[in-house]
């Protein structure tokens, strides 16, 4: 049997059981998503055990892109930066007369 008969014949049998073929195409990906979040929960309850990688001895501020910066004792975090009352991170920036940034 040559491969393009092969091909064939494996073409029809497709186009023959193509609702076969999706369910299970489907079955195989819903069993390998649940393997996946499965082996992803701990076995302590699910809850994964935190360990400490750093501490954190000052937060600074920039409100001026490229000026020093404002230490201060909490900061809030948002989308943009950080930010502590009315001073955000970099939310001023400092431009030459002809328009290009320090």
């Amino acid at each position: 049997m040559s491969s393009s008969s092969l091909l064939q014949t494996g073409l029809q049998l497709l186009s023959k059981h193509r609702v076969v073929w999706l369910c299970a195409a489907g079955l195989g990906t819903a069993i390998a998503a649940a393997w996946m979040w499965s082996s992803r929960k701990n076995k302590n309850g699910g809850q994964r055990k935190l360990q400490q990688v750093g501490v954190v001895s000052q937060l600074l501020v920039y409100p001026i892109k490229s000026c020093k910066g404002v230490s201060v004792q909490e900061a809030e975090c948002t989308k943009l930066g950080l930010k502590n009352g009315e001073l955000r991170d970099r939310h001023w920036l400092v431009i030459t007369e002809d328009r290009k940034s320090t």
